[in-house]
């Protein structure tokens, strides 16, 4: 059966940066990934700010579940069918090279004012190329096409 998932990265406490973001957010998890499994075959994606394009792309990682010592898993059953649309929706983001949302991480620590913020429209994919996305919120926006299109 094939899943969608998103891994969520345990901070590491020796790492300076790592306890600001825990701290700021108020959890462990320092960093999000979505993937892809169809039997022994996952894929990662993610969204970075560290080359000049920035934005979603491969992770990169190896092939295989991830490390249960370093990222938690959360996956979700979805049809074949399911699994090639939203393999294709990943293929069409990463021709879109969105940007980093940098703008709006604070987001992620902030979340009391998020009702007042307006959010990115997960079915219009123009929004996400006009300020980009970070990591969690590329992993929620697939989710919400997903669950919109009664795929998960």
């Amino acid at each position: 059966m094939p899943y969608v998932g998103v891994t969520f990265l345990r901070g590491d406490a020796r790492s300076l940066l790592d306890r600001v973001i825990m701290r700021s957010t108020a959890g462990p998890y320092v960093h999000t990934e979505l993937f892809l499994q169809r039997g022994d075959d996952f894929r990662y994606y993610c969204a970075v700010n560290v080359t000049p394009s920035g934005g979603l792309q491969p992770s990169g990682r190896t092939c295989g579940p991830p490390d249960p010592a370093f990222w938690d898993v959360v996956r979700f059953p979805i049809s074949p069918a399911a699994y090639a649309s939203t393999y294709a929706l990943i293929l069409q983001l990463l021709s879109m090279q969105l940007p980093y949302n940098a703008r709006d991480l604070w987001q992620c620590c902030v979340p009391a004012l998020l009702p007042y913020e307006r959010d990115l429209d997960c079915q219009r994919l123009e929004t996400w190329r006009a300020s980009g996305v970070f990591c969690s919120q590329l992993c929620l926006l697939v989710l919400r096409r997903l669950v919109l299109a009664g795929t998960v």
